[in-house]
């Protein structure tokens, strides 16, 4: 099977043509620059099995009455054009169910398909729970093996499938009839099960956008061998997009792929690359005096925003690289180290997200953590009290507020968040009673399941970490997508929400992208500040976060 897409005139992509050859490649990965159009691209081929796919995850304004996607499949066409009644893209096309059923697309957080099995899995528990106790449960011995051989450990060894109305689930045994079930995984482990879900089901295409999040850099590696050999057992294609090093470092030569920057005529090319030209393209790394690892752009941008406000006139040309995921951030400044590919060691600098501050990797010498828990968290943290009321309303962005507001709670009182106010916002009736009768919430719990023999729903349900950066995320992307807040109005917000904390932060910045202080007479005294940063944070030797060891 071959396809061929051609796309034209899509949110900023002029046009961009995408050929696969099912039968020819085993492996496409695709690299680019953000808003290079990638995610657009895995769109388009999701379009193919569900036409849905752009009205559900981008802004109306995408399409105008040139835009137009074409499939070319094995000889017959199908077309999309813009239906002006729709305001989005339609097509009188049959589309073969034998096409629809042989493709499988998986986009990032909020709107991959994964994220849509969790109901599927809570509402088949009480099969789940009684084919353990029961005993009527397979061995999944190939997942076990793909599970064991990426994250190398025994952990799967006991893994358990279960046929659920024709539909397979996965769990865990614990000791006695208790378990864990696929979805209580780390969201890594979740995501593996559900491509090995797809791929199981006969798919000839698989197509992951950002299919290194959640995954290490060791894992990634040994995701890309075993894909490689799945892809030989099943005939399956797996074209994925990434920024991960390490991962456009272990496909072979022919299989890396770069998205450019549009072309005299408009195009986007899609063009084979080798990984040094991607090395340096992308990443620049030539030319810099300084370099800091970071995690993503959402971090990257916010600090570019503190050095430019903060920092004043710097000595070095600086490079903020966003890596993708914080564990792959530390190992390519641990690499750095030995290589000096980027730069000496002491040239480069790891800054993460505050929540990996408690994280072994946050420990190394030379890594960072700003004094947020994300960039992300902190807005939904603000948008939860209030900020941006009249502008935006956070229903119309999430469905349930109230576990997010306990979670939050609770992250106050362990100190990750600056003292809120939350009454305001704890307004539906469950919140109310979880206000006023919190404290009795476990003994009416305990009587309800006496009286009925039943376990108690919990009444106040809480958000678990995960559930809240995923919030965190939807509320960011929408705010800035929606061009209801820019970017720069939330790093406003937020450096003077945390605006002691982010003074250390950029002195700590300042430090690192200047040469080092001589003696007295070379600080500024104007104001008492150094560089727009007060004199008692310039001269402070305290950490970020409490992340960083002695340099």
């Amino acid at each position: 099977m071959r396809i061929h897409l051609t796309l034209k005139n899509v949110q900023h992509i002029r046009e961009m043509v995408f050929d696969v050859d099912l039968d020819r490649h085993a492996l496409i990965c695709i690299t680019g620059k953000n808003g290079a159009g990638k995610t657009t691209l895995v769109k388009a081929i999701r379009n193919l099995t569900n036409a849905g796919t752009f009205s559900s995850t981008s802004s109306g304004d995408i399409f105008g009455p040139l835009s137009s996607i074409t499939y070319q499949v094995d000889g017959s066409t199908i077309f999309f054009g813009y239906d002006p009644m729709l305001g989005s893209l339609n097509s009188s096309d049959d589309i073969p169910e034998s096409l629809r059923t042989s493709i499988a697309t998986e986009l990032s957080i909020p709107h991959g398909e994964r994220f849509t099995w969790f109901p599927r899995v809570s509402d088949a528990d009480e099969d789940i729970r009684r084919a353990r106790v029961l005993g009527r449960y397979s061995a999944p011995l190939e997942l076990r093996s793909f599970l064991r051989d990426i994250y190398q450990t025994s952990k799967f060894d006991e893994l358990a499938e279960v046929s659920v109305r024709k539909k397979q689930f996965y769990f865990l045994p614990l000791a006695g009839d208790k378990y864990l079930r696929e979805d209580y995984l780390s969201s890594g482990e979740y995501f593996l099960i559900s491509l090995y879900r797809h791929i199981t089901r006969g798919r000839r295409l698989i197509v992951v956008d950002e299919i290194d999040i959640s995954l290490d850099a060791a894992a990634q590696v040994r995701l890309v061998q075993n894909l490689r050999q799945l892809s030989k057992r099943y005939g399956t294609c797996f074209v994925f997009t990434t920024h991960s090093l390490a991962m456009m470092r272990t496909v072979e030569p022919q299989e890396l792929y770069y998205m450019g920057e549009p072309s005299d005529s408009g195009q986007t090319p899609i063009t084979n690359v080798p990984y040094n030209y991607i090395n340096t393209l992308l990443f620049g790394f030539r030319g810099w005096g300084k370099y800091i690892l970071t995690e993503d752009e959402v971090l990257g941008d916010f600090l570019e925003f503190v050095i430019r406000r903060y920092c004043g006139n710097l000595f070095y040309s600086y490079k903020i690289i966003y890596v993708g995921g914080s564990t792959n951030t530390t190992d390519l400044m641990h690499r750095n180290a030995t290589e000096n590919f980027l730069a000496e060691s002491r040239d480069v600098i790891t800054v993460l997200d505050g929540d990996q501050r408690i994280r072994k990797h946050s420990r190394r010498d030379n890594v960072y953590c700003i004094p947020l828990e994300s960039v992300e968290k902190a807005l939904l943290a603000e948008c939860l009290t209030g900020t941006y009321d009249d502008r935006f309303q956070l229903s119309d962005v999430l469905s349930d507020v109230d576990p997010l507001v306990r979670y939050l709670r609770q992250a106050v009182k362990e100190k990750k968040y600056e003292p809120i106010d939350l009454s305001a916002v704890l307004m539906s009736p469950a919140a109310a009673f979880d206000r006023f009768f919190g404290a009795s919430r476990v003994w009416l719990a305990s009587a309800i399941t006496r009286l009925t023999g039943r376990r108690a729903r919990p009444l106040a349900e809480v958000a678990t970490e995960g559930q809240f950066k995923s919030a965190a995320r939807k509320v960011f992307e929408h705010l800035t997508k929606q061009k209801i807040v820019s970017r720069k109005e939330i790093h406003e917000h937020l450096t003077g929400r945390y605006e002691r904390q982010v003074f250390t932060l950029a002195a700590e910045l300042r430090a690192f992208l200047t040469l080092p202080i001589a003696g007295p007479s070379t600080r500024s005294e104007a104001g008492g500040k150094a560089g727009g940063v007060p004199k008692e944070a310039a001269e402070s030797n305290q950490p970020l976060s409490c992340a960083r060891s002695d340099r």
